[in-house]
């Protein structure tokens, strides 16, 4: 079937036909609907492939930037699926609306990506279309080499098959409306000639008008609103008149999108500042709340901002009330101070963070805080520091604590293990002894002997039961609670002295008490008790009976405030290298005495226990001296 062109030149139905023959050569049509793009509902474009090597597009509608992009993928598609490597391209837009200046940016933005692949291409426009193509024709001349506009599919087709025939009506060239040639003007009469000059002045005096009224009111009203003329297509001055309406609407559009910009800018602006201030509010508040001294300045030592704290802490070590914007070391009082914050601040202001611990008298009171400066980086760049100081008095007080305790644990561990071990070889020896006693009784027929062995068990059973008492007593002072009441020392020591009456020795030296009170002391009475049968007891275990007169002398000073306590006596004494260890747990300064070890350890453990201290001062042969200090604890009795 052979189409004329003046039959199908505005038409594009025969585009739904398998084939069409045209300037002799019969064409295959392949329309491609799965290809068809119909996204944004107003735009729609159908392409075809004719002769395998002539990309058709036919699109409809207003259309979007996504629109453009999606159709540049399906060409590229399209041209990847039939595999040659050039292409005619052929577009009709003579029912596309509206291609405002956007989107004709990205109409040849996107069209740069595909001309490699074609031999030549062709807009089918319309009459209002034209003038954007000539437009475009004029201003990008080296971008529109082979790009032809045509009034239908088929003539373009046409000018593909037989170039050299079509190709000089194939562009929209510019020509003069009133061009006439000398041989036209040589066959009219001179009427003719002023009658045609008179029309094509009035009509150019009508136009220039036209013209220069919608220029003038665009100029001068601030609103910028079009001002289009109206004009036939046959007119002479269409495409100039024309040309100012398009204009026109492209800088409506642009002003359009100027404030759209200019609204969403607004908006941004207005979302950012409340957000601004909602950060604000909250930093305020993060700040106040903080339990930290905090505040920040700039890379010129010039405060940003602070909290209360900060101001109330800095106001009470200076003369001045921090301000913001104020350099920070010009307000601090003691120089020493600003060449301390100065190298402090310039460290993190060469971006390296730090750590600081100062110690400061606060009304008396010793504080310690922990000082931690941050570079505030923005984009690579340091602006200032951060600054956070806390109080960690109350901190540093718990670590000590917890060191102490560590310690006394680390102690404890130690001693028990010593403990364990010595109580039961301390605990086996008797036994042992009693045990091998016993079997020598078993097998002893003599009276004396036997009487003998069973006074070595009895010696053995007594260290035993001291030996025992010493580990009830240390056991009651480690676990159980103060028991404070009021002390009456002479009934207390006169306790103490008959409870030694039968042990050895004790007949056989001098006591001495002098009880001096002037005031109501208390005190736990057990562990005092225990820590005056010790002394005492040691006082006279290790008398010097060499001596004329040996003694043991016991003076007590107690007022409303503390006790003074001293055991004196002029016994064995002990050497100057024995001296510091006569505390620790199972030392023995004579090693051949039959003492536990336990003694003097309890001792210190339950002065200790009662808030006391203990000395000791001793020569080798002439007697020891043990003074221990007591304070009174009747307020803890009160509160109790």
């Amino acid at each position: 079937m052979k189409l004329v062109d003046t039959q199908y030149s505005e038409e594009s139905d025969w585009l739904l036909q398998e084939k069409i023959e045209l300037e002799g050569k019969e064409l295959l049509i392949q329309p491609l609907p799965h290809l068809n793009l119909n996204e944004s509902g107003k735009y729609t474009t159908e392409y075809y492939v004719v002769d395998q090597q002539i990309v058709i597009a036919v699109s409809s509608g207003t259309p979007g930037v996504p629109d453009i992009e999606k159709g540049v993928e399906i060409i590229r598609q399209i041209i990847d699926d039939f595999g040659k490597k050039k292409y005619y391209f052929i577009w009709d837009v003579t029912r596309v609306k509206k291609i405002g200046v956007k989107i004709r940016k990205r109409i040849f933005e996107e069209k740069a990506k595909l001309d490699k692949f074609w031999i030549s291409q062709y807009a089918i426009v319309s009459t209002p279309l034209k003038i954007l193509f000539k437009l475009y024709l004029t201003v990008f001349p080296e971008k529109t080499v082979n790009s032809y506009a045509t009034s239908s599919i088929l003539s373009a087709i046409r000018l593909i098959l037989n170039s050299d025939k079509y190709k000089e009506n194939s562009s929209i060239k510019y020509q003069s409306p009133f061009q006439t040639t000398k041989d036209e003007l040589n066959k009219l009469s001179k009427e003719e000639i002023i009658s045609r000059y008179l029309d094509v002045e009035k009509t150019h005096n009508e136009r220039i008008l036209q013209i220069f009224n919608a220029v003038g009111k665009i100029s001068w009203d601030a609103s910028f609103k079009p001002v289009p003329i109206d004009i036939e297509e046959n007119d002479p001055y269409f495409d100039l008149v024309h040309l100012i309406n398009v204009v026109q609407y492209d800088v409506q559009d642009i002003i359009n999108d100027l404030v759209d910009l200019n609204q969403n800018l607004e908006m941004k602006v207005a979302e950012r500042i409340v957000d601004i201030i909602d950060k604000e509010s909250n930093l305020r508040s993060i700040l106040d709340n903080s339990d930290s001294e905090t505040w920040l300045i700039n890379n010129r030592y010039e405060l940003i901002d602070f909290n209360h704290r900060f101001y109330k802490s800095f106001c009470k070590l200076n003369s001045s009330e921090p301000e913001v914007h104020c350099n920070i070391l010009d307000l601090i009082d003691d120089p020493e101070e600003v060449e301390k914050w100065k190298n402090r601040y310039d460290t993190a202001l060469n971006g390296k963070a730090g750590i600081y611990i100062d110690e400061v008298n606060d009304n008396g009171q010793l504080k310690i805080l922990e000082i931690k400066t941050f570079p505030i980086n923005e984009i690579g760049k340091i602006k200032g520091v951060s600054i956070f100081v806390k109080d960690i008095s109350d901190l540093k007080k718990s670590e000590l604590k917890l060191i102490q305790k560590n310690r006394d644990l680390e102690k404890v561990n130690s001693e028990l293990d010593s403990f364990v071990y010595r109580v039961s070889h301390d605990l086996r020896a008797p036994l042992t002894s009693i045990l091998g006693l016993i079997n020598l009784l078993k097998i002893e027929s003599d009276q004396e002997k036997q009487n003998y062995y069973i006074d070595l068990q009895e010696k053995s059973v007594k260290k035993l039961d001291n030996f025992i008492q010493d580990i009830i007593n240390l056991s009651r002072n480690s676990r159980q609670e103060l028991m404070i009441e009021k002390i009456d020392f002479s009934e207390l020591i006169k306790y103490i002295l008959e409870g030694q009456y039968f042990s050895d020795y004790a007949n056989a030296i001098e006591k001495r008490v002098n009880i001096d009170e002037s005031g109501e002391f208390y005190t736990d009475r057990k562990r005092l008790g225990i820590i005056l049968n010790n002394l005492i007891s040691n006082g006279i275990k290790y008398c010097d009976l060499r001596n004329e007169n040996p003694f043991i002398e016991i003076n007590v000073n107690a007022d409303e405030d503390s006790t003074i306590i001293e055991i004196s006596d002029n016994g064995i004494g002990i050497s100057d290298d024995h001296l510091n260890k006569i505390f620790t747990m199972f030392y023995r300064a004579h090693q051949d005495n039959s003492g536990s070890g336990l003694g003097l350890y309890i001792v210190k453990e339950t002065i200790d226990k009662l808030y006391g201290s203990v000395s000791v001062k001793s020569q080798l042969r002439q007697g020891s001296k043990f003074t221990v200090k007591l304070p009174n604890l009747k307020e803890m009795n009160q509160m109790s």
